[in-house]
């Protein structure tokens, strides 16, 4: 449960529910599409609502049968239903969205099951975007049986306010203040091809179906958070789209969200990038791999279901899964030339293997990524450590004068030198090798830089 209280925004498809959610956080948190179904997993975020905080929900449209929607079909349908209910029950405070121009059967059923929930519900009627549609608000609207009404358009924020302020006064009339500091200590993007096991691992990290999970790939559509309290740290989950091989073989709602992957990536501390550990190490895990290198994020290795690599009877066994993880290290390393100090955990999210395991080395990972190194220890060390970048054949054409840590996440070390033309070929990269194992980087992608420096008395 939340340490916050708990605002769920609630609905039909199509109602604006997602629309009203990034209007309350500020900004394009939700994928907004006309397109019912757009929104199947519920997404969360800690939120100043006036001078409380809330912990804000926007949750799948709520449909009667399986065909309603083209996604929203089986199980999913159902498993949509079962999330959007679980959330009424946890939730402090409900918004129900309907719109102003339409009250239909599915409508009228949400409404006969959240008037038991009445004293915590308020009926919001949205894309009410000029006045001709707040005097154009059908009849049906008041007849569902709440007592009070909020007209509202997230689009030009007319009603918002008078929204907000009545969050907010129930809260405070509640009693359910929380004054503590929202920030989070660190934030993890779980990324991945299609059909690896993300949505599966998120759901074992959080220890709660939060979000659906399919054989189908492209369930999870849009980039999901919640949080979670771990070892006295305030942890933010990113559950991500997975990456396609090709992104035109994506549907038009899939594409978007495998573009907030990427920005999830951009915005981590963490990335953890799944594989299927029965697949192996393929081509699309390598660019996956790639795209978290080239935004220098610290990363982990997470090779999911391994219980069906090894046998659910085996994956207990630490003397042979120790082997299995060198073994497979060894195989990444030969493959992936900028693999050589991932850190490799061998999962089972369905058995809840090895997860916590994945945040104590994303924790460890963060501290490092955030270490810096004074200048008077970091050029005292190089020249113990590598004296030959000083005194040898290498500084009759290169003079290195100092080195500096100029940044922290990513860990960036700028170098003067006397002239950049004399720097060899490959140095930054044996420099960099050298940075990271003298001063345990090992897992950090770190930045290594040269610049020209004049001669004191030069003209």
């Amino acid at each position: 449960m939340s340490k916050y209280p708990v605002v769920s925004i609630v609905g039909k498809p199509n109602t604006g529910k997602s629309s009203l959610f990034n209007a309350i956080v500020g900004r394009g948190k939700s994928i907004v599409f006309d397109e019912a179904g757009t929104t199947i997993d519920i997404n969360r975020e800690i939120v100043n609502v006036g001078n409380v905080k809330v912990l804000l929900q926007d949750t799948g449209g709520y449909v009667l049968r399986d065909d309603d929607a083209d996604l929203l079909k089986g199980k999913i349908a159902k498993r949509v239903r079962d999330l959007l209910l679980k959330a009424v029950e946890e939730s402090d405070l409900i918004l129900f969205t309907v719109t102003y121009n339409e009250v239909d059967i599915v409508d009228l059923e949400l409404a006969k099951i959240l008037r038991k929930y009445e004293d915590k519900v308020k009926l919001v009627v949205t894309k009410v975007d000029t006045i001709k549609q707040r005097l154009e608000v059908v009849d049906e609207v008041y007849r569902l049986g709440f007592k009070k009404i909020y007209f509202v358009s997230s689009k030009t924020k007319y009603g918002l306010e008078e929204l907000l302020g009545a969050i907010e006064m129930f809260i405070v009339s509640a009693g359910n203040v929380v004054s503590e500091d929202a920030s989070e200590d660190l934030s993890i993007a779980i990324v991945g091809r299609v059909n690896v096991g993300k949505s599966s691992f998120f759901n074992a990290l959080l220890r709660s179906d939060r979000v659906i999970v399919d054989d189908k790939p492209g369930t999870t559509r849009d980039s999901v958070d919640d949080f979670l309290e771990y070892k006295g740290k305030r942890i933010r989950i990113v559950d991500t789209a997975g990456f396609r091989k090709s992104i035109f073989k994506a549907g038009r709602i899939e594409s978007f969200g495998i573009e907030r992957a990427w920005k999830s990536i951009e915005r981590c501390d963490v990335a953890v990038v799944v594989i299927d550990g029965k697949e192996g190490f393929t081509k699309q895990d390598k660019k996956v791999m790639g795209i978290v290198l080239e935004n220098y994020k610290p990363y982990v290795l997470c090779v999911n279901k391994w219980d069906l690599v090894v046998g659910e009877d085996k994956i207990n066994d630490e003397k042979e899964m120790k082997k299995y993880q060198k073994a497979f290290a060894d195989f990444v390393s030969r493959t992936f030339e900028l693999s050589n100090y991932t850190p490799i955990v061998l999962v089972s999210a369905k058995l809840g293997y090895n997860v916590d395991k994945v945040l104590d080395i994303a924790i460890e990972l963060n501290k490092k990524s955030k270490k810096r190194i004074s200048t008077g220890l970091f050029n005292r060390t190089l020249r113990k450590e590598i004296p030959e970048m000083f005194d040898g054949e290498l500084s009759t054409k290169l003079r290195i004068y100092y080195s500096t840590q100029v940044e922290a996440s990513p860990p960036t070390f700028v170098t003067f030198v006397n002239k950049l033309g004399n720097v060899p070929n490959g140095f930054g990269n044996f420099l960099t090798r050298k940075i990271t194992e003298i001063f345990d980087f090992k897992g950090v992608p770190i930045k290594v830089n040269f610049i020209e420096k004049e001669r004191k008395g030069k003209p």
